[in-house]
């Protein structure tokens, strides 16, 4: 075994340059060990973002929302003084008699009272229609048209001429009213005649 080895390397060669072992390729002269590793790194993970209640938030730059260019204010114009919803104030006055309101106007040192309410607390429903049905008699009409004169009494929802007599007229249409089967309380006439002699107020 010694010699032979001896002999190997003892044996000149021709050619100093060329080795006596027989070369590897390139693919066997690479070690197992030396084999390139592949390279299994992990993908870069994108950061996620959240926001204060937990809720994940998009990187995506929110889209600018359109400015609109602002409206001048509206303008409000004052309320004009030929408007309904002014404040008028009557030019009349209100006597209640068992719940029921006479309107009264004080015109030429007399208190004038509204028919119309009168009627009402003699339990007439239409007071306008009783009123028109006296005029088909000429006795009864020429005691109306004497006693009755029409007064404009305005308020909130405008004037209105209205049928208006004295406590005297009042007394003198009392006994057609009653033919008529209509009844005033007994106090009534007294306590219109009380009213009547008030003085007038501002």
């Amino acid at each position: 075994m010694s010699f032979a080895i001896k002999s190997i390397f003892g044996k000149k060669t021709q050619n100093n340059n060329i080795s006596p072992f027989k070369p590897l390729d390139n693919k066997t002269a690479e070690k197992p060990s030396e084999k390139k590793k592949e390279s299994f790194a992990p993908k870069s993970m994108k950061k996620v973002m959240r926001g204060p209640d937990g809720k994940f938030m998009s990187k995506k730059k929110p889209a600018k929302k359109e400015v609109q260019p602002e409206q001048a204010p509206a303008v409000i114009e004052p309320a004009s003084k030929n408007k309904e919803n002014k404040q008028v104030t009557p030019n009349y006055q209100i006597s209640t008699f068992y719940s029921k309101n006479i309107r009264r106007i004080y015109k030429d040192n007399t208190w004038y009272f509204s028919l119309e309410d009168m009627l009402h607390v003699a339990a007439v429903d239409d007071p306008e229609s009783f009123l028109e049905k006296p005029k088909g008699k000429p006795s009864i009409k020429k005691a109306f048209d004497n006693a009755v004169i029409r007064i404009n009494l305005s308020d909130q929802n405008g004037a209105k001429m209205v049928g208006c007599v004295t406590y005297e007229g009042f007394m003198a249409l009392l006994p057609i009213i009653r033919e008529s089967g209509h009844m005033f309380p007994g106090p009534f006439p007294d306590w219109l005649r009380d009213i009547s002699e008030l003085p007038s107020t501002p």
